[in-house]
Order: structure tokens, then C-alpha cells, then sequence
């Protein structure tokens, strides 16, 4: 949940670089979340229809305010590995593209059943596809180690920050204490009584 909500935070930040755990942390979540509204619009019956697609109500409202999140950190995510963000844009406007233009349901629903237009719509699809897998497998690829040219590498900059989260709770007053009571760590009036009992000068 931590990586879902960073990524919200984020919903308009563009540059920089996010590894593979917050990009695939807040697409579990948005699908997981996203079927809450997709259970409303069928329970309530809540659709509209565009040209031959139907879509709810709800989940529209639902896919419009997590766009820009989703774009932000998939092209963040591209980043990471030294890729252009472009790569989404290009792939999400060919979908759209195939969906509302070249996909036969809709040539046939237009009239427009010439073989020219058949082509053109199997060529976008082609591509789509093939830009599809090729960002899925970026989507997949451990980032650049160390800092390339869209900022530093984000998991460096966590494991670093961890590092000295631990090493500020190691030396806090209160864990000193803990471990002088464990034994782990020498407490100095021990050392101050030993000595003393040593020379006579305390009571043993």
C-alpha cells in the first residue's frame, strides 16, 4: 500500500525515475480497486454506450481520475531503465487508436468495409502489440544501476535511506539502554565498580 500511495502523491510528476515495486504495487491495487466500481455498474446497470462499446458509468469515472497517476508512473518507470516515457504515450495512443477507428466492428458499423481500411487496422494492431510487449518487458527490467540521465536510481535511494533508518534506531538512548540490560552493551559504573571492588575501596 506504501508504493500505491507514492505513486498518488506523484500523480503529475513526470520526471524522475520509479522502480519496478511502486509501478507494479499501484497496477495490483488500481485492478484490485477497480473492480469495486465495475461491481456498482453491474448491480446498478449503469452503462452508456459509444459507437458499439459499452462502458459503466462508474468505472469510466474510476479510469478518468487514475489516467494521469498511471501514465505518471509508467513513464517514471521507463526512466528507470534509461527509456523514453514517449513509449506509453505511443502505445496508448495506438490502442485507441485500433479501438475507436481500425477494429472491424467499428469500420462495419461506419460503412467503411474497403480492404484499404481492413490493412491499415491490422498494420496499427501489429504495432500496438508490438510496442505492448516491448513496454511490458521494460515494465519488468530492473533499472540502471546508478544515476543515468532522468535522475538518481530510486532503489539506492531507498536501501540507502533504510540503512540509516537502522542505524539511527541502533544508536537511540533507549536501545542503548536495552542493550546494556541485555548485556551487549558495557555499562561504564560496572566498569567503575569492578575496579573498585579490586582495590578494596567497595564492598564486595
Amino acid at each position: 500500500m506504501k508504493w500505491y500511495l507514492m505513486a498518488l502523491k506523484n500523480y503529475a510528476v513526470f520526471n524522475g525515475r520509479s522502480r519496478r515495486k511502486e509501478f507494479w504495487m499501484f497496477t495490483l491495487f488500481c485492478g484490485l480497486f477497480g473492480l469495486i466500481p465495475m461491481a456498482i455498474d453491474y448491480s446498478a446497470g449503469a452503462y452508456f454506450h459509444i459507437g458499439l462499446q459499452q462502458y459503466g458509468y462508474t468505472s469510466t469515472i474510476y479510469e478518468l481520475i487514475f489516467l494521469l497517476p498511471g501514465l505518471a508512473v509508467g513513464v517514471r518507470r521507463l526512466h528507470d531503465v534509461g527509456k523514453s516515457g514517449f513509449l506509453i504515450i505511443a502505445a496508448d495512443v495506438l490502442v485507441y487508436m485500433y479501438m475507436y477507428i481500425f477494429s472491424p466492428p467499428f469500420l462495419e458499423h461506419s460503412g467503411d468495409t474497403s480492404s484499404g481500411w481492413f490493412g491499415i487496422g491490422v498494420i496499427v494492431l501489429l504495432l500496438m502489440m508490438i510496442l505492448g510487449i516491448w513496454a511490458l518487458v521494460l515494465f519488468c527490467k530492473d533499472g540502471n544501476i546508478g544515476e543515468n540521465k532522468y535522475g538518481a536510481n530510486p532503489k539506492e535511494e531507498d536501501d540507502y535511506q533504510n540503512l540509516n533508518t537502522h542505524n539511527m534506531n541502533n544508536t537511540r538512548p533507549d536501545n542503548q539502554s536495552a542493550n546494556q540490560k541485555e548485556g551487549t552493551v558495557p555499562n561504564d559504573s560496572n566498569f567503575g565498580n569492578s575496579e573498585n571492588k579490586r582495590k578494596g575501596t567497595v564492598p564486595g
